[in-house]
């Protein structure tokens, strides 16, 4: 990611073209997540399955960013809900183990 920014150098020891590297930290918060294999996208909808009563259930879900693989679950699913990571698009409601 390339950005501009604007820094004091009254001595003028920073030159033109020079560049350099920066780290942000960002705050942490807690949250439910998926890895993307486990979301299907159907027209506008977006959902996973989860495992309901020894079935697969399909449940629509609301979600949030995605980092290297793994996608924020806003809405839809509870902490502890099994949720089909691999395979999720072949599901049709059939037995689970």
């Amino acid at each position: 990611m390339k950005v501009r920014v604007a820094l004091p150098n009254p001595d003028q020891r920073l030159k033109p073209e020079m560049f350099g590297t920066i780290r942000v930290e960002a705050g942490a918060h807690q949250a439910l997540v998926v890895p993307a294999a486990a979301i299907i996208r159907e027209g506008n909808r977006t959902m996973v399955f989860v495992k309901s009563a020894g079935r697969p259930e399909q449940r629509t879900v609301t979600v949030g960013q995605t980092v290297d693989g793994i996608v924020e679950i806003r809405t839809g699913l509870r902490a502890g809900d099994e949720v089909a990571a691999e395979g999720a698009k072949l599901l049709k409601g059939g037995p689970t183990d």
